[in-house]
């Protein structure tokens, strides 16, 4: 298996100077001349090309592209895209682009079309009454939602990343604001796929806590289109449960770029065109030292976050392009703590929970990740499309802090009492010294090819290498009332402890085949999407198959409204963490084994939703209603402790997941979107040996509000408001491992509010206004205020057992309310 590892490298290293090579060749050919912002596709044709879209930019498909006057003429594809093939011309072109339920747009090219051009129209909705009927158009894929550049840019939240918009939709819920994960309708983070440029990326592993974060993985400025999954989706998606979250970084056509600086986050994206060359970097800085040390532990807190990535591409030709993503990411997280104090409870039944401590942690975690794709189409309806990627990420966590604790019951004021009861006191000492390496090396193929304007097939395979080193030395010592625990007369013991140094190298392959298409009857337009994926691993030696079906009807006598079902088998081929197990000897040390037995967890899963679109006062909304159930088989149970899963390592049950969203998405302010979304599940497993339990990441109801707004007839000042309410999780006790839990926690509520002012536009000013700032599109100034109302809510729980072995639950609070400000200039 290491040789099949090393194989996958040395063919990315191989495909990498490949590409550079003839790069270097075709720019050393054109040196001294002034290359052409567009290349003709041959000597006898040239091609207009480009993307149908709506007003908010979302995809039209199947859209309308003709010359007038002529039989000229194409469709737009799935995603919007069209290519539009003539004989180059100097006489005046007119070029039609329409589609039903959207207003005609003629784009004229009074000096016709000699050579290739890219044009994205922009299609106006239009309701066109036709007797009792209402003809309106659909733009997103039946089973995504279209997240927009514009409202990402809105978004206020602590950390200014994709992940805190998503969580604002219906059924994403998310418990911690310093955290970019997140979990859909029930299911884990580790159960939600994303993709950036159509390649999978991955977050670090070792994090245990949200303060070690970093960065997400995603730079909004870079970002083009987004689209989102919360389950059911197609099979060209990968394995995984719960959701899909695509994203397509920007191919800039002129110069553009943005510098933010703020007191938490501070950024630098500049992105240009240059002939066939078309290149956007972008660089990001993060601090939360501001927030962490409002906190209620006491101490010196360091920690930083930055990345940079950019996004190549360069295009050959019309059937020729090439385009490469590098990233590099570094957080370093330094903590000497000093004190904490908690009080807990009620007014009549207080505790005060009191610590100082000694020592300091040091975190690092670095990651490194490059990929290159080929793209290849050899006519307008074909597509193919090579990719190769290496993944990188070497992380370490070292800690060594002592705490002397103390727990006392406060005196109850409406009794009188002066006296407090102690009711735990000791010496907790945590210990780690853990370090992992692991990179991915992947080379994928992928194609797609249109029978018709209707019929288009899709297809893909993927070879996999991995390899990982995992080293792990952890204790846990606690001394309570002057005797060690747990006690042990002969020994010195700890409460817990873990050891480790593994290695896997292993590899993977997949494929899948999938078949999507449309028609039209009279009791109105179908589109059906049908396909199978299968997955093996060279680890557990076990294959996995996973047929697919998703389907929508938009009735002829009611075309404003749009019926979806999807469903289909959907496994989670289990990746590092899902395979360690732990084994304890006589001595009561514990060590990782591999478990080569575990097989990838399951889900049956149906869902039927409705989408209806209306106007109210000229404004359009739309609201969506989507039912699912979700069996589970094969489970891998875990427990969270903090935001980190530890899993058993085993299949050792069954579960459901059964739950209803509803969204209310439009304009509840002329021109700017916002909505509101309602979900409610129920999610039980049973555990082999534990019974019946709740899931861990289920909550019984979610709420969720994104609200935009501007000043009437002034426009430069503008306001975002995010806000949620989540139903407590169930908690346990992280310390004693996997167990039933013992209570469910208390609800996650917070709102953000975010303003912004638009010092300049050029836009809107005059020629002959601020020459000097006619180089910059906009400036603006914004304010934010995080959790507005400052309300408690509870991150996790610090464990305390006294001598008569009652636990104490202290819990560990999320941060109150904080302000930040920033500048953001846009060229």
């Amino acid at each position: 298996m290491r040789s099949l590892y090393h194989i996958v490298l040395l063919l990315c290293l191989l495909l990498q100077g490949s590409v550079l090579a003839l790069y270097g060749q075709t720019t050393g050919q054109s040196t001294g001349a002034t290359t052409d912002t567009t290349t003709v596709a041959t000597p006898h044709r040239v091609a207009l090309t480009g993307y149908v879209l709506d007003r908010d930019r979302e995809p039209i498909e199947f859209a309308s592209v003709r010359v007038e006057g002529t039989a000229i003429g194409t469709w737009s594809d799935l995603t919007g895209a069209y290519r539009l093939e003539l004989s180059p011309t100097t006489d005046s072109v007119v070029v039609t682009y329409s589609s039903i339920g959207y207003q005609t747009v003629r784009q004229v090219y009074p000096q016709g079309i000699s050579r290739d051009m890219h044009f994205n129209p922009m299609l106006g909705e239009s309701a066109i009454a036709l007797g009792t009927v209402t003809v309106r158009g659909e733009a997103r894929p039946p089973s995504m939602e279209r997240i927009t550049t514009q409202t990402l840019a809105m978004e206020a939240s602590p950390t200014r990343s994709i992940e805190s918009m998503v969580a604002t939709y219906a059924g994403v819920t998310q418990h911690n604001e310093l955290s970019t994960q997140y979990n859909v309708r029930g299911g884990s983070f580790d159960e939600n796929l994303v993709y950036v440029n159509g390649i999978e990326v991955y977050r670090p592993l070792l994090v245990r806590s949200a303060e070690q974060e970093g960065l997400s993985f995603v730079n909004t400025d870079l970002v083009e289109r987004v689209y989102f999954s919360a389950g059911a989706f197609d099979a060209h998606y990968g394995d995984r449960l719960s959701s899909v979250l695509d994203i397509q970084y920007k191919r800039p056509t002129k110069l553009e770029g943005a510098v933010t600086l703020g007191l938490m986050n501070n950024s630098l994206y500049v992105g240009g065109k240059h002939g066939r060359f078309t290149h956007v970097t972008g660089i990001r800085t993060r601090t939360t030292q501001q927030m962490l040390s409002k906190m209620e532990t006491r101490g010196e807190y360091n920690p930083f976050y930055a990345d940079a990535q950019t996004y190549l591409t360069y295009t050959f030709n019309d059937r020729w392009r090439i385009e490469g993503i590098g990233y590099y990411s570094w957080t370093q997280y330094r903590f000497r703590p000093q004190q904490r104090e908690t009080t807990v409870g009620s007014l009549q039944n207080a505790k005060h929970f009191t610590v100082y401590f000694d020592g300091q942690e040091r975190d690092r975690f670095s990651t490194l990740f490059g990929a290159l794709t080929l793209h290849w189409r050899p006519n307008s309806r074909g597509a193919h499309r090579l990719d190769l990627s290496l993944y990188n990420s070497h992380e370490r966590e070292s800690y060594d802090i002592t705490g002397a604790y103390y727990l006392q019951k406060e005196a109850d004021p409406t009794t009188g009492g002066e006296e407090q009861e102690l009711l735990a006191t000791g010496v907790n000492h945590e210990h780690a010294r853990n370090l992992l390496r692991y990179s991915v090396a992947a080379l994928a193929y992928s194609g797609n090819q249109r029978l018709n304007e209707t019929h288009r097939l899709m297809w893909g395979a993927e070879l996999r290498g991995e390899q990982i080193a995992d080293y792990i030395s952890e204790w846990v010592k606690l001394d309570s009332a002057g005797y060690n625990l747990p006690r042990d007369p002969d020994l010195i013991k700890m409460q817990s402890n873990l050891y480790s140094n593994v290695s896997l190298r292993s590899a993977r392959a997949s494929l899948y085949l999938q078949d999507e298409m449309q028609w039209q009857t009279p009791s109105g337009s179908y589109h059906l999407t049908a396909g199978v994926r299968g997955n093996f691993w060279s680890f557990n030696k076990k294959a996995d198959f996973s047929p697919r079906l998703v389907a929508s009807w938009r009735p002829k006598e009611l075309s404003d409204l749009l019926v979806r079902a999807a469903g289909g088998l959907y496994y989670q081929s289990p990746f590092y963490k899902e395979i360690r197990i732990i084994e304890a000897d006589a001595m009561g040390n514990q060590s990782v084994l591999l478990n080569d037995q575990v097989r990838s967890q399951g889900s049956a899963q149906a869902l039927v939703g409705v989408d209806y679109n209306f106007l109210v006062a000229d404004r359009k909304f739309r609201l969506t209603a989507e039912g699912y159930y979700k069996h589970l088989f094969r489970i891998n149970p875990y427990y969270v402790d903090n935001v980190k899963q530890r899993y058993l390592g085993q299949n050792l049950g069954t579960g459901y997941i059964v739950g209803l969203d509803v969204k209310l998405f439009g304009e509840f302010v002329p021109d700017v979107d916002s909505w509101f979304t309602a979900s409610v599940m129920r999610g039980r497993q049973t555990i082999e040996g534990y019974g019946e339990m709740p899931l861990p990441h289920v909550p019984d109801y979610n709420l969720s509000l994104f609200f935009q707004d501007y000043f009437p007839g002034y426009k430069r000042i503008t306001l975002s408001l995010r806000g949620v309410l989540t139903g407590g999780l169930p908690q346990l006790n992280a310390a004693e491992g996997f167990g039933r839990p013992l209570f469910r926690g208390t609800a996650y509520k917070r709102v953000d509010i975010g303003m912004q002012y638009t010092l300049w536009d050029r836009a809107e000013a005059k020629p002959s206004a601020w020459r000097w700032l006619q180089a910059l599109s906009k400036v603006s100034i914004g304010v934010n205020i995080f959790n507005l109302f400052d309300m408690t809510n509870i991150g996790s729980y610090y464990w305390l057992s006294d001598a008569y072995r009652n636990q104490y639950a202290v819990p560990n609070y999320l941060t109150g309310r904080q302000y930040d400000a920033s500048l953001i200039v846009r060229f």
